[in-house]
């Protein structure tokens, strides 16, 4: 009778245990994200005009098509980012009158091809994908005028990074991503010196995901 009534408790404990656990985060065909990010201009493009460094924010969606038992997952999406470099000039003296930001943004589109692996709330990620940038450039300073200039490239882009579950349906990321701009256009200025402003792109971010 003691030993019933032992195991009897052990099974009520463990019924116990298991009915608290949260369930498992659920696993859905559709997401969409939102992420900010460090961004970065390479090469020369980022070196011989400023700034160097700024910022991105931008959204995703993502189906997935295929699935096995063990996690692992194809998924083809979309992909959007804006990334914007300023920096605030002090010179008066070279500057045209009202106006003192350089400004320098890449507005880009891509399709993309996700492979992944789902680890219960975990999931790795690896993106590659193409389409187009859309850069613009506008500067106050005398020796960069007519001032403003704008180009259409095509990209390629690769992204990896990981996803984790934290409440139900809603994730949490972080990713790197690389853009490699096909073209380089140059913006000639009034003076005749040419500039490349408009090349490769590094983003490091954080994001939210919501599977639907």
């Amino acid at each position: 009778m003691l030993t019933a009534a032992v195991l009897a408790w052990l099974w009520a404990q463990a019924s116990a245990s298991a009915a608290a656990s949260p369930p498992p985060p659920p696993v859905l065909d559709n997401a969409v994200g939102v992420t900010g990010s460090y961004a970065r201009r390479l090469g020369d493009e980022g070196r011989n005009v400023g700034p160097a460094s700024g910022f991105s924010i931008g959204g995703n969606y993502e189906h997935r098509y295929y699935a096995t038992p063990t996690g692992f997952e194809l998924g083809v999406g979309l992909d959007f980012f804006y990334d914007r470099f300023a920096t605030e000039l002090d010179d008066p003296a070279l500057l045209d009158v009202g106006l003192s930001e350089r400004i320098i943004s890449q507005t880009s589109f891509a399709l993309a091809q996700t492979v992944a692996w789902r680890l219960g709330r975990v999931r790795p990620f690896a993106k590659a994908g193409a389409g187009v940038s859309v850069a613009y450039f506008s500067s106050p300073e005398i020796m960069f005028r007519p001032g403003s200039f704008d180009a259409v490239q095509p990209l390629a882009r690769a992204t990896v990074g990981v996803s984790v579950v934290v409440y139900r349906d809603v994730a949490v990321s972080l990713q790197g991503m690389f853009t490699h701009l096909f073209t380089r256009p140059a913006y000639t200025t009034n003076d005749g010196a040419v500039y490349s402003l408009f090349g490769d792109l590094f983003d490091l971010g954080l994001g939210v995901v919501m599977q639907f």
